[in-house]
């Protein structure tokens, strides 16, 4: 475990800047598996849709928690939220990208699938050291901080896209 203060400040910096990295890559891997034309502005509801994703829905069953907050096992939270990422991705893929009512009322379903079984919570009762209000505004304020990320990430990305493109189309001039 690093130590209060300095170190821990750095594995935590270095993890958050990682983890913005992996999500750049899988943003600009799908902008580009999606075939579709990038713009800034375009990039922000990509920007958009990955914040969807990745926090709103997953924390709609599961908050995010400060430490010290009652929760269920680490594995069956994990596993929730991979389930509600890839299932929330998907349904957005086939409800925004795809010609096909059909594809799209799959789209919604998939929306809905992991609200249905439920994320998982402990099983015994018992109150938590944190108190209510502090518990909320960490949770508001996470979920404000990923949609700034999100969208400005999907900016950059669509901006740094079509910059991209027009230099190609004009080399090929």
């Amino acid at each position: 475990m690093p130590q209060d203060g300095v170190e821990r400040i750095f594995y935590t910096s270095l993890m958050t800047v990682l983890i913005g990295l992996g999500y750049a890559f899988a943003l600009v891997a799908l902008i580009a598996f999606s075939g579709r034309r990038m713009t800034a502005r375009l990039g922000v509801l990509w920007g958009a849709a990955g914040f969807v994703t990745t926090a709103l829905a997953p924390g709609l069953g599961l908050p995010p928690e400060l430490p010290g907050m009652l929760a269920a096992e680490v594995q069956a939270r994990q596993i929730w939220w991979f389930l509600t990422v890839v299932l929330t991705g998907l349904g957005l893929w086939l409800i925004f990208l795809s010609d096909r009512q059909v594809l799209m009322g799959v789209g919604i379903i998939a929306l809905i699938i992991p609200h249905v079984i439920g994320a998982p919570h402990p099983h015994h009762g018992g109150g938590s050291g944190v108190p209510p209000e502090l518990a909320a505004q960490f949770a508001t304020a996470s979920l404000a901080m990923a949609a700034v990320f999100w969208c400005v990430l999907g900016a950059i990305a669509g901006s740094i896209w079509h910059r991209m493109d027009h230099a190609t189309q004009g080399e090929g001039n």
